[in-house]
């Protein structure tokens, strides 16, 4: 049976009918839909028809149907790189794939062949072709087209996705792109991987495409470095490839998708943070668990090391937030102890508000958990440093009623600096109410106008005494009453005041004058600090009664108190600045506010005047830790806290505690070497001081700021009589101005004193200033040969037990004990001779070989021979006496393994497992030594006994 006959297809541009395979077929393997006749009359009109050369080369389309050459991929991309390299260039031929497809890195498969050409024409090229689609062949399916651009042909630019979040958007300038018709066309037969056709065409040499993606070489390098910080992962790869065209936000991307595994757990940055505490809980950290309140979000967290080590120890804690440390919004806060100066951070808070329906007070209860929970391990917390942050205040006098609160000494001054700057009026001031506590008070002399309660401050509101309404005051039984006194209003202008009753007239705030003129703003700072500063414990210049025989230099609390109010009221009464006192008595001067930021309200002094040292925590970091990150998520911050922080308050921590650098001499911290300084300058003379300070001015440009005005108070201060003063180096304390207002409770009086008593030492003993502790309680410095130091009394000169150790033999039984005799030193002899050894005796080798086995020998319970011991072993000299600070130390280290097993949630796995060495050694020692006091006879020898109960008394 014949075959069917091929259906006739009619020519679309004549009459001619024919089979489909009288067609001319194009190089896409698939036929035209016009005959031969009237495809040659198309080239013709269109001037296309050209004399086809014998060879392959870079040429024009080639529509003439005629067989097209067949390249190996060798000479292809050699032509391509001759010729459209910086050239308009098109080409068209069959091309042998096998040896691509042959290559292992690319998969059998038509589109990783076609990928694969597209990169090698960009290697050869400089232009890359980005892929677009993917088209079968109408007549075969097996038969597909991958259609490829030019990466910068106009018209084909990308579109990214527009992201959701209007604040996460990001502008930025395009590459510039071309009209260059650059297109890549390969076709390939999916059933015949062999062969195919390669179509290239670009039209407009223009610009290369630059290449901005991270290479395979450079993401091996970032996932060797994954440890290093982004910044360090850069430098390395500048230094590989200076010219690089990538960015150092590509590299951090990177690192940042290949480490947020670390600390991403989920994508809600909140739920991810507690997520990452938890896995931490018991080793490193412990979650402090907070009420949550409706309006505001928080995470509380110590360190269990710190706090449990040190907690008992802290007597002073500063307590500060920070901002801008996450993406999220949180206000960050740290509790720190101070160690000798130093922080040892011991808890942080992330807080914020979720909107405004939040309780009045929920930030101060949540602060009050977080101290609560703080001084449940810190006992003996004396001291809490604050800004004048209400919540913070508030939450430290509820959770810590015993304590001191002190106001920063920084902060403070800034405040009132700022504030007397400002010329507006202040909240609403009583002056009856301040009388009743000083008569010398005035109760008529008050501003004519003030802020009453719309601008009276949260903190002011808070204040009972504030909050009283000023027509309502406390009759004689208690009882409120509106007629016990009449309300007064006093308007001032110029010298002259006119109470008005019972309604105030109609003034404006210009009718007043201003606030504190610039003139008076400088000395009403100064009483400020200098009535900050002041102390029980710190005499004056002048004393309470200078006609008594034996004046008495320092002032009760009290005094100061009434000292302080009284210069500060009668500095603004003779200035008529009504409105300056009515600010100080607010603020500052009132009873409930004195005690917050005046030294003299406690009868021990603070070792930290500043909340500085938190400062210096926020700087660490935010720029050493987190300047590697751009908005980083709250998750990242807690675990940079957790694994780049804490470890360097262990090392601050074993430092304090001399547990590094045995052996070495001790290094001085930082104030140590302030102190040191400040210690050598003020040992110089007057004259030597002052000139140096003048020097330092002169060699300034003659336009620095205040130049002038600082040399001529050195001149001035030339002229100046030196006075005298009350100085007492035993408490070490002197009534100077310099004294009072030094950090370091350091006067030049006190340091030429002991120079003098110590010879000048000081100046060379490092040592002395390297052990130097800060008192609450005079004396605030114990300097060695000035104060009475309790010293441990000598230990008598006895017998030194030697361990002889002989060669050729195993440890076990070369070891063996010997006594070496170190003679008391004679009253007559010369002691700075040294005294000759005795001589080395003890059993050899052989001694110990002819110790019986079977007899009451001294072996114990493993068979192990003991330690050699004589008859007198119980004397006093061979006692080993174990330091009270090491027995507080390991009282303190035993508490909190205690308290680490005994949690009602038990401990992880882990940690049982680090601890059970641990634990079985204290039960087997201290078992031993129970039973052997339980025994109601004594022994018959020490075979009776172990290691543990041997000596046993």
């Amino acid at each position: 049976m014949s075959p069917p006959p091929e259906p006739l297809v009619k020519c679309t541009r004549c009459t001619f009918r024919g089979p489909q395979s009288a067609f001319p077929q194009l190089p896409s393997l698939q036929y035209t839909r016009h005959c031969h006749k009237c495809r040659e009359k198309n080239l013709k009109s269109r001037g296309a028809a050209k004399e086809k050369e014998p060879s392959a080369s870079l040429r024009g389309k080639d529509n003439s149907g005629g067989i097209l050459p067949k390249l190996s991929r060798e000479t292809l991309l050699a032509l391509i790189r001759e010729h459209g390299s910086n050239k308009a260039f098109e080409t068209e031929c069959y091309l042998d794939l096998a040896e691509i497809n042959l290559r292992p890195e690319i998969a059998c498969s038509p589109k990783a062949v076609a990928d694969e050409l597209a990169r090698q024409v960009w290697e050869a090229t400089g232009y890359r072709f980005v892929y677009k689609q993917k088209r079968p062949s109408r007549t075969n399916p097996s038969i597909v087209r991958f259609e490829y651009h030019c990466a910068q042909l106009e018209g084909e630019k990308t579109k990214n996705q527009l992201i959701a979040d209007p604040k996460k958007r990001r502008a930025r300038v395009t590459m510039d792109y071309f009209a260059c018709n650059g297109w890549l066309n390969v076709i390939i037969n999916e059933l015949d991987l062999s062969t195919g056709t390669f179509r290239l065409s670009h039209h407009l040499a223009h610009t290369h495409y630059t290449n901005i993606s991270i290479s395979d070489d450079i993401k091996s390098l970032v996932k060797q470095m994954k440890t290093s910080t982004p910044t360090k992962i850069w430098e390395e790869v500048v230094k590989l490839d200076p010219t690089t065209e990538l960015t150092e936000r590509q590299i951090y991307r990177f690192w940042s998708d290949i480490n947020q595994g670390a600390w991403r757990k989920c994508d809600d940055q909140v739920a991810s943070a507690l997520a990452l505490l938890q896995e931490y809980e018991d080793m490193t950290v412990e979650i402090i668990e907070l009420k949550q309140e409706t309006g505001l979000s928080s995470i509380a967290f110590c360190f269990c090391e710190i706090i449990n080590d040190f907690g008992k120890d802290t007597e002073e804690i500063a307590m500060d937030s920070t901002w801008k440390t996450n993406a999220a919004g949180y206000e960050l806060y740290a509790i720190v102890a101070e160690a000798n100066g130093t922080a040892l951070p011991l808890a942080f808070v992330f807080t914020t508000s979720t909107g405004d329906n939040a309780a009045e007070g929920a930030k101060d209860r949540m602060l009050q958990q977080v101290l609560g929970a703080v001084s449940r391990k810190c006992p003996n917390i004396q001291f809490v440093h604050t800004d004048k942050d209400i919540s913070e205040i508030n939450a430290a006098k509820t959770a810590l009623p015993g304590t001191k609160h002190q106001l920063c000494m920084w902060h403070g001054p800034r405040y009132v600096k700022e504030r007397l700057a400002e010329d507006k009026r202040p909240a609403h001031y009583d002056p009856r109410k301040a009388h009743m506590v000083f008569d010398f008070i005035d109760p008529t002399w008050a501003p004519g106008i003030d802020r009453i309660q719309e601008d009276a401050s949260q903190h002011e509101q808070n204040n009972s005494e504030q909050e009283e309404d000023s027509n309502n005051v406390n009759g004689p039984d208690g009882i409120q009453t509106k007629t016990l006194l009449p309300p007064i209003f006093v308007l001032t202008q110029g010298d002259i005041r006119h109470p008005i009753y019972p309604n105030p007239p109609k003034a404006r705030k210009t009718d007043l004058g201003v606030f504190c003129p610039p003139e008076h703003r400088d000395v009403t700072l100064d009483l400020y600090k200098m009535h900050g500063r002041l102390h029980p414990e710190i005499p004056v210049y002048e004393p309470d009664d200078p006609d008594s025989e034996e004046p008495n230099p320092f002032l009760s609390a009290d005094a100061i108190y009434n000292s302080a109010v009284y210069d500060m009221y009668f500095h603004c009464f003779d200035l008529d600045l009504s409105q300056l006192w009515a600010y100080m008595w607010n603020r500052w001067y009132s009873p409930a506010q004195w005690k917050l930021w005046a030294r003299a309200s406690e009868p021990a002094i603070p070792r930290i005047n500043t909340t500085m040292i938190v400062e210096s925590l926020w700087k660490h970091v935010k720029h050493r830790d987190l300047a590697e990150f751009n908005r980083p998520r709250l998750d990242l911050v807690t675990h940079v806290i957790i694994l780049n922080l804490l470890p360097r308050i262990k090392r601050n921590l074993d430092s304090i505690r001399k547990m590094r650098r045995a052996g070495r001499g001790p290094t001085l911290v930082g104030w140590q070497k302030d102190f040191r300084a400040t210690w050598v300058d003020l040992s110089k003379s007057d004259d030597h001081r002052l000139t140096e300070k003048q020097l330092r001015w002169l060699r300034k440009p003659k336009n620095t700021k205040n130049r002038d005005e600082r040399l001529t108070q050195l001149d001035q201060e030339s002229k100046r009589t030196h006075g005298t003063y009350f100085t007492y180096v035993d408490k070490w304390v002197c009534s100077c101005s310099a004294f009072l207002m030094s950090r370091f409770l350091l006067c030049k009086h006190l340091v030429r004193e002991v120079n003098q008593t110590l010879s000048n030492s000081p100046l060379r003993d490092l040592a002395l200033f390297a052990n130097l502790r800060r008192n609450h309680f005079p004396p605030y410095y114990v300097i060695p040969g000035i104060h009475d130091i309790e010293e441990n009394e000598p230990e008598p000169e006895h017998d030194v037990e030697i361990m002889v150790l002989h060669r050729g033999h195993s440890r076990s039984q070369s070891t063996s004990s010997s006594r070496m005799q170190t003679p008391e030193p004679d009253d007559d002899e010369d002691n700075d001779r040294a005294p000759s050894p005795g001589p080395v005796t003890g059993p050899g080798l052989d001694d110990l070989e002819s110790i019986d086995p079977s007899g009451d020998d001294d072996r114990d319970e493993d068979n192990n021979i003991r330690a050699f011991a004589s008859d007198d072993e119980g004397t006093a000299g061979d006692r080993v006496y174990i330091s009270e600070a090491q027995r507080e130390n390991l009282k303190r280290s035993f508490e909190a393994l205690m308290e680490t097993i005994s949690r009602p949630s038990g401990i992880a796995p882990q940690l049982a497992e680090a601890l059970r060495p641990a634990l079985q050694m204290v039960e087997d020692a201290g078992g031993h030594i129970q039973a052997h006091k339980r025994k109601r006879k004594s022994q018959r020898t020490y075979k009776d006994s172990n290691k543990y109960t041997m000596f046993t008394e």
